[in-house]
C-alpha cells in the first residue's frame, strides 16, 4: 500500500494535582474526512513508544509546556514501522488490533479540552485545587495572553 500520511493530536493533561502527562489523542489519514480517537486507557506514552520516539514527536513534547495546550502534527508511517502499528492491512485505523472509533473531523482539538463541569459533578474547591497558573511577571506573557491560557472558550 505504500507510505502513507498521517495526523496526530497530542494533548497535555493533568493526571493529579502534580503530575502532567503528554497523550496521544487522535490519528487522522490525510486526505480522509475522518478522525479516529484512541481509547482513554491507550492514550498515553507507554502505549505509543514507537511514535513518542520519533523525532516529530519529541519535538511536540518539548513545546507542550501547558495543560490543556494541544499540537496537530503529521508523521509518515512507512510501510518499515509506523504503518503496521495504526493500519491493518487493508488500510483501517487500528491500534492494538482495536478498530479505533471515528469522531467528527475539527473535533479534535475541542474533544482534547476538558469539557465544561458543573457544581454538580465537582464541588468548586476541587476544581480550584487542581488549577495551575503560571506568574505573570510581564516579561512572557501579557496579561491578555495570560488570561486567554487558562480561559475554555
Amino acid at each position: 500500500m505504500g507510505d502513507v500520511k498521517a495526523k496526530f493530536n497530542f494533548v497535555v493533561e493533568a493526571l493529579d494535582n502534580e503530575t502532567t502527562v503528554v497523550k496521544d489523542k487522535t490519528i487522522q489519514l490525510m486526505g480522509q474526512p475522518e478522525n479516529f480517537q484512541f481509547p482513554r486507557d491507550e492514550q498515553t506514552k507507554d502505549k505509543h513508544t514507537e511514535l513518542f520516539d520519533h523525532p516529530v514527536t519529541k519535538g511536540v513534547v518539548k513545546s507542550l509546556k501547558m495543560r490543556n495546550k494541544f499540537r496537530n502534527v503529521v508523521i509518515t508511517l512507512r510501510d518499515d514501522g509506523y504503518r503496521d502499528i495504526y493500519l491493518e492491512d487493508e488500510g483501517n485505523v487500528v491500534f492494538n488490533e482495536y478498530y479505533l472509533e471515528s469522531v467528527q473531523a475539527g473535533s479534535s482539538s475541542a474533544s482534547s479540552l476538558p469539557s465544561k463541569i458543573s457544581s454538580h459533578e465537582k464541588p468548586i474547591h476541587s476544581i480550584a485545587k487542581n488549577m495551575v497558573l503560571e506568574n505573570i511577571n510581564g516579561n512572557h506573557y501579557n496579561a491578555e495572553s495570560w488570561l486567554n491560557s487558562f480561559v475554555i472558550k
